[in-house]
């Protein structure tokens, strides 16, 4: 039994690292976390049948070849570097091996470390034993940290020069969050990853306090389970498409 969980989960490994793969890829591909794919890969756990079938479909293999000794998988990855050449420009040098195509650029070294630089994960270091590092987003931190300043020194403006406005305004400090989230979810391409609850109490709370129309607006909040029915099917089409792609 442990033979057979040691070859899956050498053969999940060479499968992903052979089609420039992050382990979070192919978890969001699988809808698991890449901490359950990184047990897979280390046999501390075995995916089950229907993810087996699953993994295979993914690499356009069978499922007797995903479970296939070490000789047959170096005959799969061979199989898909060829594909691979096919898709993209792939160039071998003394030090590394790069490789670009329409999901990115992939690039490895002689010691087997690779990056992975992607428009849906951004940069994503691997190390040879499968440890993954994933830098923090340069740009998503940058307009947190703008936004956060641009709102204090707004709320501070405000509240000296404006009537009541430290009362009236203190929900400018909710862009903390809606500004982020805003373009996390544009980046990801995943609404439901925008703040939009956040979104509707900033609306609500400046048309009660400056215009005092807290009734009938708090209808606004009806609109919440809304934007998650509308948004959530369509986050799991533009997922599949990308699967599919």
């Amino acid at each position: 039994m442990d033979n057979v969980k040691n070859t899956i989960a050498k053969n999940i490994t060479n499968l992903r690292l052979a089609n420039n793969m992050t382990q979070v890829e192919l978890g969001e591909r699988l809808n698991y976390s890449d901490k359950a794919v990184s047990k897979w890969e280390r046999a501390e756990a075995s995916p089950d049948t229907d993810n087996l079938i699953c993994l295979a479909k993914i690499y356009g293999i069978s499922l007797d070849e995903l479970l296939a000794d070490d000789e047959s998988i170096d005959d799969i990855r061979r199989n898909v570097k060829e594909q691979q050449k096919e898709k993209g420009f792939e160039f071998n040098g003394e030090d590394c091996e790069v490789h670009i195509s329409n999901d990115g650029i992939h690039v490895k070294d002689d010691d087997g470390n690779t990056v992975h630089i992607t428009s849906k994960d951004g940069i994503v270091i691997a190390s040879k034993d499968g440890e993954e590092k994933k830098p923090k987003n340069v740009v998503l931190g940058a307009i947190s940290g703008l936004t956060v300043f641009a709102v204090v020194i707004s709320y501070l403006i405000i509240g000296f020069t404006v009537p009541f406005g430290f009362a009236n305004f203190w929900p400018l400090f909710l862009l903390i969050a809606i500004v982020p989230t805003f373009v996390e979810a544009i980046q990801k391409r995943k609404f439901t990853h925008f703040a939009y609850p956040v979104l509707v109490t900033c609306v609500y709370c400046f048309l009660g306090m400056l215009l005092g129309l807290w009734h009938p607006y708090w209808v606004l909040f009806l609109t919440i389970p809304v934007y998650y029915i509308i948004f959530d099917p369509i986050d799991k089409l533009i997922h599949k498409e990308e699967k599919n792609d």
